[in-house]
């Protein structure tokens, strides 16, 4: 097993005991180098928790290993994070066995080993909590730092999701709605967004949200989306801040009201919402419950552009063409027109097109050249 204390030490860390181990500790306390979080307050808590971690207590070799992980009151060393990890796991700790997963796959602290990295996330799931499994089948799902694996996340979302955990059932219902792992099956995916959300799960209920406003296994209803969007953006969540002010903005299930669509998507802006930004900069540009201003529309076009936004991009393009809010400049433009027309915007090609024709040639090679 890679977690045996004597395969450890001999194969990623050659023979450091765990007394030499405290004499680095020492030291570094010694040097002063930082003692200062809530679990290690000062050197003798840090020396306590060395004492403890040799003595076997496994939540303190698995405190020992964050503590150097992280650089919480000792020097960061993910080798000897590795190590008290790896002690830790040994004795069963599931979230110790969770983080030698995440650090084999990653190489850090061990040499990458993606099959042990499988071996020990699975270990960590079987063992752990709902919480657990659901990040063992976030790792799957990602393919961080392993093979991406859509089936044995699904297998994971579901054993955390039938124990009854929000996050778990918000990735499962995900799972169904776009088919992976699992046969597509919008119906199923609305059921677990709906768990989720009635656990007060604020992904869930924007994602339970989007079905009802969109028809997505249950029946459109836009006072239902409304409803569950307000529940998830009084959490701060800017997925259904940004819905919220597109149903205030067009009556959707609760009445028009400018003066809220305004606050929620200023809300979902600030929390770097490409949609919310490319939204607040047409209302600014139109003049739409908001009074009319170039220079702001182009300032939240840039925001949501800067973010990969293509309407965005499209939109700040012909505001420089045009000199629409900000200084008219056929660079500034052609970059934004032809990230635009490469994400595919429908209108990008014709408009660049027209722009060309107006540069001189050295316009245009510089412009590329500024694109490479």
């Amino acid at each position: 097993m890679i977690f045996q204390q004597q395969k450890i030490s001999r194969r990623w860390f050659g023979v450091s005991t765990p007394r030499e181990i405290a004499g680095v500790l020492a030291l570094a306390l010694a040097l002063g180098l930082g003692v200062a979080t809530a679990r290690a307050a000062d050197a003798g808590e840090v020396k306590d928790l060395i004492a403890r971690a040799e003595k076997g207590e496994v939540v303190a070799q698995y405190e020992l290993g964050v503590a150097f992980e992280k650089g919480k009151g000792l020097p960061v060393d993910f080798e000897l994070a590795a190590r008290w990890f790896a002690k830790a796991a040994d004795q069963g700790h599931a979230d110790a066995q969770l983080k030698i997963g995440y650090m084999l796959a990653r190489g850090i602290g061990f040499e990458r080993n993606e099959a042990e990295a499988i071996k020990a996330l699975r270990k960590a799931a079987t063992r752990g909590d709902p919480d657990t499994q659901n990040t063992v089948g976030v790792i799957f799902a990602k393919g961080d730092g392993i093979a991406q694996d859509y089936d044995e996340a699904a297998k994971w979302f579901r054993l955390a999701a039938d124990r009854g955990y929000s996050e778990a059932q918000k990735n499962l219902g995900a799972m169904y709605e776009n088919g992976h792992g699992v046969p597509k099956d919008v119906a199923q995916s609305a059921a677990w967004y709906r768990r989720s959300a009635e656990q007060g799960n604020p992904k869930g209920q924007a994602a339970i949200g989007v079905c009802y406003a969109e028809g997505l296994g249950v029946t459109r209803n836009y006072a239902e989306a409304a409803k569950w969007f307000y529940k998830s953006a009084e959490q701060d969540n800017p997925k259904a801040q940004t819905y919220l002010g597109m149903c205030y903005l067009d009556g959707l299930g609760i009445p028009k009201d400018c003066e809220q669509a305004v606050k929620w998507f200023r809300k979902a802006a600030e929390q770097s919402s490409p949609i919310a930004q490319h939204q607040l900069g047409l209302m600014a540009r139109d003049g739409k419950c908001v009074p009319g201003d170039p220079a702001e529309a182009a300032a939240w076009f840039r925001k949501a552009a800067d973010l990969g936004h293509v309407e965005a991009q499209f939109e700040l393009g012909i505001a420089y063409t045009k000199g629409q809010g900000v200084p008219r400049g056929n660079l500034n433009a052609y970059r934004w027109l032809a990230l635009a027309e490469r994400s595919g915007h429908p209108k990008a090609a014709a408009e660049l097109k027209l722009l060309t024709a107006k540069m001189s040639p050295t316009e245009v090679n510089e412009a590329k050249r500024k694109m490479l």
